[in-house]
């Protein structure tokens, strides 16, 4: 039984947005894209933070996320550019200042949750980080 759980804390798009999302990505799997949204299986998101939690946190970290839904006020979001990156994923380019305070405060928030438990792929990937890029 694993004794910790991935969690992927996003923000869903308006319908209106996730179906024009799901359109695009359609067009772009026709000229090669390497996969498609589906508003099924695959959602258009955008991810905030990507935490490993161990389950015995899993109640506090529901807690927490309910409680930070509750008080966080909507934004908007404008976007600036799209690119396809080398993962595959259409990011989107936009005026980040209130994903990046959204983002400090779940980092804030969730971090000491986690235990000092990072995702297997993150793990991985920090062996080849600098010291500052590992910190951060």
């Amino acid at each position: 039984m694993p004794e910790s759980c991935p969690f992927n804390i996003v923000i869903y798009p308006p319908q209106a947005v996730r179906e024009r999302a799901v359109r695009v990505s359609a067009a772009l799997k026709e000229k090669g894209g390497l996969f498609e949204l589906d508003d099924v299986e695959y959602f258009p998101h955008l991810t905030i933070i990507m935490q490993e939690f161990p389950l015995e946190n899993i109640p506090a970290v529901c807690a927490t996320l309910k409680g930070l839904a509750d008080r966080t006020q909507p934004f908007y979001l404008q976007s600036l550019g799209y690119r396809q990156n080398e993962r595959g994923y259409a990011d989107v380019e936009f005026e980040a200042t209130a994903v990046r305070l959204l983002q400090k405060e779940i980092g804030d928030l969730f971090i000491p949750l986690r235990n000092g438990l990072l995702r297997k792929g993150d793990a991985e990937y920090m062996k080849g980080c600098s010291e500052l890029e590992a910190n951060n």
